[in-house]
Formats: structure tokens, sequence, C-alpha cells
């Protein structure tokens, strides 16, 4: 079959094509399906650099790319749910699993989800990684978490999403969405305007740069913030230390008027965000609400070592401290991924649900042009998402 290997851990990268390599036939409880399209995410370019192999080692040639969607083309005998030309979407639970930027890629059963039809296999590709990381930083909220896991059950009962609220129900949130120009930046923004607008009063600022703020807009942003114009631009794992420019927070008081926020969705990580929340915005309302701050990616270099583990942990657990100590202190949480993710998934996937992935930009890119796709996307300069069609 086709596909692209990596041969070692390489920085940059260094795509090898082996359009000879065989095909790995599925077991009993597998799925082989041919690929018609694969997403690329950052944690691609976070194994292919060797920026986590302490922790997880790969076998060499290596395919990398964990999601993605195809049709099936065999399947193993104890798989009930899936049958053989069925068009599917998919995402791999192990890391070290050989990946989908290949001709066939074999998935687990429950790793995979009939495609919606109302999308088209890029848009499918990009929808597990994205969407299941986005509803997971939204359940940590305690307002959320209720409504979706509510949704996500009459989805898998074969039920449609509850009515929408009367306006007179629907209380009123605040979400602030850093990197809303990325794949899962586009995906909170999204996800937060047309679902759970129809829970809450949603007001969604975006923070990105001058270049992606009508991308954004579009995305139903309800104003906007250029990083570039603030403290920010100094870098995510920066404190503020005697900063000329006004941070991003401070900002959004004098632009917005906004001194409390109910929600940051932090789609780029560090300690910036978290350190100019705490210095510069209420985090308890005058009503007793509580400011959640989600981060989708620990803090620090993007190499993780037995040396830069205890500094990130001790990071992550003072922070929760702080919380619980006092309400002044806002939540914060780490993305981590659920082991409930067929229900998630078949959420995503519902036909009131997977429209929002129609909206999200794609860039594309062929599977022998992958090196030029690798580059973009660790150029972190991506809008929307990157795809690899087959």
């Amino acid at each position: 079959m086709k596909a692209q290997v990596i041969n070692d851990y390489l920085q940059p990268s260094e795509f090898k094509s082996d359009w000879e390599l065989p095909t790995f036939d599925p077991k009993s409880d597998q799925v082989m399906v041919r690929m018609k399209s694969s997403s690329m995410n950052r944690g691609d370019y976070t194994i292919r650099s060797g920026a986590v192999k302490t922790f997880v080692s790969l076998k060499f040639p290596y395919i990398l790319g964990k999601e993605g969607s195809g049709i099936v083309e065999r399947v193993g005998e104890k798989v009930k749910s899936i049958q053989i030309g069925e068009q599917v979407a998919g995402i791999f639970g192990e890391v070290t699993k050989n990946g989908t930027f290949a001709e066939f890629a074999v998935f687990k059963e429950k790793e995979l989800v009939r495609k919606p039809d109302c999308l088209d296999f890029d848009q499918a590709s990009i929808m597990p990684a994205i969407g299941m990381a986005i509803v997971e930083m939204c359940r940590s909220h305690d307002w959320i978490l209720p409504i979706i896991e509510r949704e996500a059950d009459r989805i898998a009962n074969g039920q449609g999403l509850t009515p929408e609220y009367d306006e007179s129900e629907k209380k009123s949130m605040t979400i602030v969405v850093i990197g809303a120009s990325s794949g899962t930046g586009c995906m909170a923004v999204l996800f937060a305007k047309n679902f759970l607008t129809r829970y809450f009063h949603i007001k969604v600022i975006a923070v990105c740069s001058e270049r992606n703020v009508s991308v954004v807009k579009q995305l139903g942003a309800d104003g906007v913030i250029d990083y570039t114009k603030t403290s920010a631009a100094l870098g995510n794992n920066t404190y503020h230390s005697g900063d000329e420019k006004l941070s991003i927070f401070q900002t959004l008081k004098k632009d917005f008027n906004i001194d409390f926020v109910d929600m940051i969705m932090d789609c780029v990580g560090g300690y910036y965000y978290y350190d100019d929340l705490t210095r510069h915005l209420k985090c308890l309302s005058d009503d007793g609400r509580r400011t959640y701050h989600v981060a989708i990616a620990p803090p620090g270099p993007l190499e993780v070592t037995f040396s830069s583990i205890p500094s990130i942990l001790w990071y992550i657990v003072k922070n929760k401290a702080k919380s619980w100590w006092s309400a002044q202190n806002p939540y914060y949480f780490f993305f981590s991924t659920s082991p409930d993710n067929p229900r998630i998934l078949k959420f995503l996937s519902s036909e009131q649900v997977c429209p929002i992935f129609t909206k999200i930009p794609i860039t594309k890119f062929t599977l022998e042009d992958i090196q030029r796709a690798d580059e973009l996307m660790e150029s972190q300069r991506t809008v929307g998402k990157i795809v690899i069609n087959m």
C-alpha cells in the first residue's frame, strides 16, 4: 500500500514515500479502512520530533496520523456494527499504532463511526480529534457538563437533542477562546455559538492575530482581540514582568468593558494566559459564579522529559489547589482524553451537531506533498485544519 513513513525521530521532518508497504490485516475486533482523507494534528509533529519519546516509544518505520475517514475494506469476524463498503470516520486510541497517512489503516470497531451524510470525507476526517477535545474542555464546566451528558445520552438512545430553551430560561455566559483560528479554536467558537447557544446566552470573545480576525468573526465570534498588539506577542510560555503593552485581559476590560468571564478555552497553552487572568480579571462574579480556565496543552517547552515533568505537575497541582483554597481564584483544568470516546464520537456525528464541521476552514494536501503540510502545521500558522487526501 501507499504510505508516508518516518524512519526516526526527526526535527525538522523528513518523510519517506513508500508505495510498496504491506497492508496490516485486521484482527477479529478490527476494521480495515481504505483512507480517503486524513487529518493532521499538533500531536503528529510532537511525536515525530521526539518531544515525547521519553514516554512514547515508536517502532520504525512508523506511519503518523491518528484520525481520518474512508470506506470499509475488510472487517474482523467479531465486528458487528460496521459492514464492508460503509463510509466511516475514526480516531485511534493508541499513540504507538501505525497511522492514517497511508492508503489503508486498521481501527478497532469502537474507534469508528459512520460518516454523517452532511459531511464530505475531508470534513469527516477532522471531526474526531477537535470535536472530542472541545467537548471534553466544555465538560469541565459545571453548567455545561450535565447538558452534554444528557444530550449524548439522547443521541445514543436514538433521540434528537432536547428542544432549544426559551430565552427566559437561558443563563448568560461569556467565553474567551485563545488561539481561535486554530483547528480546536475554530471548533470552540462554533460549538459555543451553534450548540451551547441552544441552552445559554453565549458571548464569545476570540483571541487571534489580526490577519485571522475576519475568519473568526465569520465563525460567530462576538468580538476579537488581536494578540499581536498585546503583551501576549512575547510568547505563551512567559509571565508578565514589566510589560509595556496591555495584556489580553486588560484589553478585554478596556475594549469590551468585561471584567469577569465564565470560561477560558485556552487552545494554545503555556503560562501566559492563566497568569494574565489571575492578575487582571475578577475570577468570582458578584452573583457567585467562578471562572473556569481549561488549557489544551501543558505549560513549558514542547519536549517533555523526566526532568520537566515535576515542574509541570507542580504548576497544575498548585493552580488546582489555589481554586480550592479561595473562590477568588479560577478553577484550573488541563485537557485530557475521556474513556467515553465512542459515545462522544456518536454525539458529534449526529445530524444536529455534525453540520458544525462544514464551517471549519480546511487546507488540503496530497499524500505525496505531506512534507509541506507538516511544515505548515509546525509553523503554528494554520487557519482551521490540515487534511491529507489519498
